[in-house]
């Protein structure tokens, strides 16, 4: 398969944020910088992924540590790891999210990098597209040549820096148990935020489950700093939407892309978005799976900011940028799940309701979105 054009929304402002603990699990979360992450977002950035790379444009970029990668790693540009992580993006669509969430599937252990084992595999379908032995057996050779552990160890500062300006300033913006009563979420899920220092200012969400634990549910968030290695400035109401953003994708992904729910959607799905796909993919959104995640967690977004009072004109502003972005039906949306907030005694969880969803597009499908 060549040239899948499958990419998560670019955010091309600050996205650095932190959550705090959710009581109703009670956990105690703090934010980390995870080594897996910053291994695959080095090898993307080595490889000229522009996303890992700060969109080449100065304002984006990372600053200190952008320096310390592009000289430690300068001897390995040509390392097969990286020959294939370039040709996965061009033949696999191995680009953005797809990127930093395949080190949340891997391990190392016995000296080498392998897939963990899960109850059910979550891992994003574009890497069924790759020889995954093969890149894992060049990552492990890359990890060890490199020494890429001692690489890490040695940007102790500026992670310590990452983590202690995501305590200070954005973990008290943040609603802590606002997803787990809106979506009724089972109390396995064990939520972890990831600050990934490579990946400029782009947010990605995650899940898995392992074999014997409880779910893990990421939020892999962006991260920009000076040429100090300072971090830019975190505070204000961005920060909180944006997490907002990334932990409904936790939730909404695993439900709209089960394989019942994909069956019944499609053919809705893929008429809609024959309607918006130029916007749609302009915003990159390049096929109708995303745009059907994207509109619930969207939509999510908007009850949340009604519920936690947001001025009604910043409500409003946000359903025509919405509109502006291919999304003009999610009035229509909100209303579904406003009745669902409405009715929780009939729809314990979100995928309970999601069936009136499916009834929604099906109608929604006859019409222009």
């Amino acid at each position: 398969m060549s040239n899948i054009s499958i990419m998560k929304k670019i955010i091309f402002t600050l996205t650095i944020f932190v959550v705090s603990s959710f009581t109703v699990f009670s956990q105690q979360l703090k934010p980390e910088v995870d080594e897996n992450i910053e291994l695959m977002g080095i090898v993307a950035r080595l490889a000229g992924h522009p996303e890992f790379n700060g969109f080449n444009m100065e304002k984006y970029s990372i600053g200190l540590y952008d320096k310390n990668i592009d000289e430690y790693f300068a001897p390995f540009k040509e390392h097969e790891v990286i020959k294939m992580m370039q040709s996965m993006r061009q033949e696999c669509g191995i680009v953005y999210n797809a990127v930093p969430s395949f080190g949340t599937h891997i391990i190392f252990k016995g000296n080498r990098f392998k897939k963990i084992e899960e109850q059910d595999s979550t891992i994003d379908f574009r890497w069924n597209y790759v020889d995954k032995a093969k890149f894992l057996y060049a990552l492990t050779d890359f990890y060890k040549k490199a020494k890429f552990h001692t690489f890490f160890r040695s940007q102790k500062e500026i992670y310590d820096k990452a983590i202690a300006a995501y305590e200070r300033d954005v973990m008290p913006l943040f609603d802590n148990q606002w997803h787990s009563k809106f979506f009724g979420m089972e109390s396995d899920m064990n939520f972890r935020i990831i600050i990934g220092c490579t990946n400029g200012p782009c947010n990605y969400g995650d899940h898995r489950h392992l074999k014997g634990v409880e779910k893990d549910a990421f939020a892999i968030m962006g991260y920009m700093a000076d040429s100090l290695g300072n971090p830019v400035d975190l505070k204000g109401k961005l920060n909180e939407m944006l997490i907002v953003h990334e932990f409904n994708h936790t939730y909404v992904n695993q439900v709209v892309e089960s394989p019942e729910n994909l069956k019944l959607l499609r053919e809705s799905g893929e008429k809609i978005f024959s309607k918006v796909e130029d916007v749609m993919t302009k915003n990159a959104y390049g096929n109708w799976v995303y745009m059907m995640n994207e509109a619930i967690v969207r939509t999510s977004e908007l009850l949340y900011m009604k519920e936690h009072n947001y001025p009604d004109e910043v409500i409003q502003a946000k359903y025509q940028r919405e509109k502006g972005m291919g999304f003009g039906w999610l009035k229509g949306l909100a209303g579904c799940l406003n009745e669902y907030s409405k009715n929780r005694d009939k729809y314990p969880t979100f995928k309970d309701y999601y069936p009136v969803i499916i009834k929604f597009y099906d109608e929604l499908a006859k019409k222009n979105p």
